[in-house]
């Protein structure tokens, strides 16, 4: 629901502007990080296999 347009920026939809509003910000959030990750070097992208056992690692994740 996200897309960066060539010489323009961020644009994105949502639900109701809300929801619009809080896509941006999380993008904005996830660019500054990788930003941060590449001042400091090479950032590791994991590939989808390594995306998916994140996701259900942490489908428990902090629970006890």
């Amino acid at each position: 629901k996200a897309v960066f347009l060539a010489n323009h920026g961020l644009l994105t939809i949502g639900d109701d502007i809300v929801d619009a509003f809080n896509i941006a910000e999380m993008v904005e959030f996830c660019a500054e990080i990788y930003y941060k990750v590449k001042c400091i070097g090479e950032p590791t992208v994991l590939n989808k296999n390594q995306m998916e056992e994140v996701h259900v690692r942490f489908e428990t994740y902090g629970q006890k």
